[in-house]
């Protein structure tokens, strides 16, 4: 493997390197620090122990309302929640609402993908990009807010959810990779 064909990023950042035009030509992404898993309060979580980050990676069976914490502390040392990681909640049908903080920037390629039952997504001022497919197939979904600091729709990201309408608040439209709603949604 050449230097050229391999790029070391925040694992978290890995879905939005991939997505941009500069830097899709790169063959190989690596991991930059240690990590470990831990679940708190019935969160999954990556920690990232070289700059005290972490990702949400999903929680455990039975969850209904996914509260994420800004910050978490596991042996004595504070976390910051900045994503939630790609898949994470792919399908989970346990699920009906989410809250997520501001602390959170990305949400990755197709974290609630398939999860038919959320009925309610709340974010705070923050979140810049939602990924690829993120709540693509969320079918009870039906109203969204977006918060003024998103610049990034992913590719589908809302597609065959059941949302009729999306207000956003961002006073520069964010940019959308091809079709992140469905053709029948109203934006205001």
């Amino acid at each position: 493997i050449s230097y050229r064909n391999n790029v070391n990023v925040r694992v978290y950042d890995v879905d939005m390197y991939k997505a941009s035009n500069e830097w899709n030509e790169f063959s190989q992404f690596s991991n930059i620090g240690g990590t470990t898993t831990v679940t708190i309060d019935s969160l999954k979580y990556t920690l990232y122990t070289s700059n005290h980050t972490a990702s949400v990676m999903g929680c455990v069976d039975g969850v209904k309302d996914a509260t994420i914490s800004s910050s978490i502390i596991y042996e004595g040392v504070a976390y910051n929640v900045i994503a939630v990681a790609s898949h994470s909640f792919e399908n989970n049908l346990g699920l009906q609402s989410v809250k997520i903080p501001g602390s959170v920037r990305i949400l990755g390629v197709n974290s609630f993908v398939g999860c038919k039952n959320i009925k309610s997504v709340t974010f705070e001022e923050g979140l810049e990009n939602i990924g690829q497919g993120c709540f693509s197939r969320c079918e009870s979904l039906t109203t969204i807010t977006l918060p003024s600091t998103v610049t990034i729709l992913g590719e589908d990201c809302f597609a065959e959810s059941g949302l009729h309408s999306v207000t956003c608040l961002a006073k520069t439209p964010p940019a959308c990779r091809v079709h992140p709603f469905d053709l029948y949604c109203i934006i205001y």
